[in-house]
Order: structure tokens, then C-alpha cells, then sequence
């Protein structure tokens, strides 16, 4: 049933973009697709708790989040955010029904990291984009990996890009207690689910020389949170 639903709203809203040549992106991301997103989640007896659209930032930004769950994808998409693009792994192209959505808003696909060469041809094209464009994205610092009930390792290239366009970063948790995930399945137990934001993180003093303290004390500051978190649902 879930799939059925992603895939009929998702054509909806990817038909009504390519009448509209691209102008209906946003109405088809808050309208359709973010409630769309909200009701899978019910019927996969999953309760959510999302942020207020008042206390997301006024101004372009790099989201990022943990990421150890499929359900992160309809979250996501269920807080229904303005002016911002998501990135995807190109190896979900073979999720049909969840390509379908993805081509209604706008995500960028980017290459696995084992072609360099293209993922580099990439970062630099999306940053051309995201710098004329002026939306914000929301990306995965962990990337693809095998889902842990933890803090996977973070990828340095979406860090590079926030640097490079001038954007600084919102740190969004996803707290889905370890009970009910069902990390590589779909085979999720009810409960309820959270997103929050945390700190918003200025990368006016960034440089290549300090980055990788910079990533690396960001992802300590999840690695944190996550410790809580499960302090708290133990």
C-alpha cells in the first residue's frame, strides 16, 4: 500500500512539474509529496514528531542528518521543508517507486564514491547550481552504508561543497529508537519517530586546512546526541 501511494502521488506531482515546466516543484514538495510522506508513515504504524516550520532557517543552508533507516526518506520528506533539494545515492534508482518522488522535487543523485572522477564532475556542477539557484539541500553526512543503530562515518565531499558555496549547516537529529528500526528492512515495528534540528553551524571560518577537525567535531556533537538518546530509550 505503500509503495502504491509513494508512486501515485509522486507521478501526480512529477506530471504536474513537467506541465508547469518546473515552476510547480514546491507546491508539488509541500502539497503532495510531505503529505504523502506523513500518511505512509501512519500506515506503517509509525507516529512522528516533526519540527515547526517557523524554527527552520530563513535562509539558504546545508541540512544534515544521521542516517540509519529507510524510514529516514519519508521523515524527511514529511517535514516538507521549502526551497530545498535533497541528494540520493544513485544506487536507489532501482526503488522505481521512490525515483518517481525524487524526480517530482528536484533531488540530485550523486555518484558513488567508486567513480571519482564523475563525483567530482558532480560536486562541481551542484555547487554551480546550488550558488545561482540559491536553494537550500539536504544531504546524509554518513552517504551510503550498511544501516548501524549508531553514527556510520562521515563522507568529507557534501562538507567541501557547504564550504565552497558559503553555506552554513543545520544539524537535523532523526531519533528512531532502537526498537522499531529495522535498519536494512522495512519490517518496522510501531512507535514513534522524531526530527528535531540541533545546532546551526557557521562555516564562515572554514578552510581546507581545518576541515577535517570541523567534520570530525560534528560528528562527535551526533555521536553525542545519539548517546542520549539512547540513554533515554533504554
Amino acid at each position: 500500500m505503500s509503495m502504491v501511494l509513494m508512486t501515485t502521488t509522486g507521478s501526480v506531482a512529477l506530471i504536474l512539474k513537467w506541465i508547469s515546466f518546473g515552476a510547480s516543484t514546491k507546491f508539488g514538495t509541500k502539497y503532495i509529496i510531505a503529505p504523502s510522506s506523513r500518511l505512509i508513515l501512519l500506515l506503517a504504524g509509525v507516529q512522528y514528531k516533526l519540527p515547526r516550520r517557523s524554527v527552520y532557517p530563513n535562509r539558504q543552508v546545508m541540512y544534515t542528518f544521521n542516517h540509519n533507516s529507510y524510514l529516514d526518506v519519508l521523515i524527511l520528506t514529511a517535514m516538507g521543508i521549502p526551497n530545498t533539494r535533497f541528494f540520493l545515492s544513485e544506487t536507489t534508482f532501482k526503488f522505481i517507486h521512490l525515483t518517481i518522488s525524487a524526480m517530482a522535487i528536484g533531488v540530485h543523485y550523486i555518484p558513488m564514491k567508486s567513480d571519482p572522477a564523475r563525483r567530482a564532475k558532480f560536486f562541481k556542477e551542484v555547487e554551480k547550481d546550488i550558488m545561482q539557484s540559491g536553494h537550500s539541500v539536504f544531504v546524509s553526512s554518513e552517504g551510503v552504508h550498511e544501516f548501524i543503530h549508531g553514527i556510520a562515518p562521515f563522507n568529507r565531499g557534501v562538507y567541501h561543497m557547504a564550504m565552497n558555496c558559503g553555506m552554513d549547516i543545520q544539524l537535523v537529529y532523526l531519533d528512531v529508537p532502537k526498537k522499531m528500526n529495522a535498519l536494512n528492512d522495512y519490517k518496522f515495528n510501531n512507535g514513534t519517530v522524531e526530527a528535531y534540528l540541533m545546532e546551526f553551524i557557521s562555516t564562515k571560518d572554514w578552510s581546507l586546512d581545518v576541515l577535517d577537525d570541523k567534520i570530525d567535531s560534528i560528528r562527535e556533537r551526533f555521536l553525542k546526541e545519539y548517546s542520549l538518546k539512547n540513554d533515554l530509550h533504554s
